[in-house]
């Protein structure tokens, strides 16, 4: 199994704005200076991340991106459905009828049984979680 890297890097913006909260906007500049990443990916990784409305666009001089709401009150299921096309681990999980060997796969139980403890961990855990200082 593989994260796609706009989930990664996205959850690794939102990391950014999480340390900072609730600091004034940070420019993706910064952003992508500190997390490795180029402008022009994060600008796609941004704006879907703004129209689930976990981050808000400032512009201006002083511009950039913030969280909407505290890190404690945004879940990584909600990121992962902002920059993830599908839910699901394999199709097969939201739609059998899309494989004709659905009804007898022998590995439909596992894909499913995947798939719903990682969304159960991506509805634990919150923004906050993972910025909070490693022991």
């Amino acid at each position: 199994m593989k994260l796609s890297t706009r989930v990664r890097y996205g959850a690794r913006a939102l990391c950014v704005l999480a340390r900072s909260y609730p600091s004034p906007a940070i420019s993706l500049t910064v952003i992508a200076r500190r997390e490795g990443v180029s402008v022009k990916y994060l600008e796609q990784i941004m704006m879907p991340l703004r129209t689930a409305g976990l981050v808000v666009a400032h512009a201006g001089s002083k511009g950039g991106y913030a969280l909407s709401r505290p890190p404690g009150r945004i879940r990584m299921s909600e990121v992962y459905a902002a920059l993830e096309r599908s839910h699901a681990l394999v199709p097969c999980i939201p739609n059998p009828r899309c494989c004709p060997r659905s009804t007898r796969c022998p590995t439909l139980p596992l894909w499913t049984a995947v798939n719903r403890a990682m969304n159960r961990e991506l509805q634990r855990i919150r923004l906050s979680d993972l910025v909070k200082p490693r022991r």
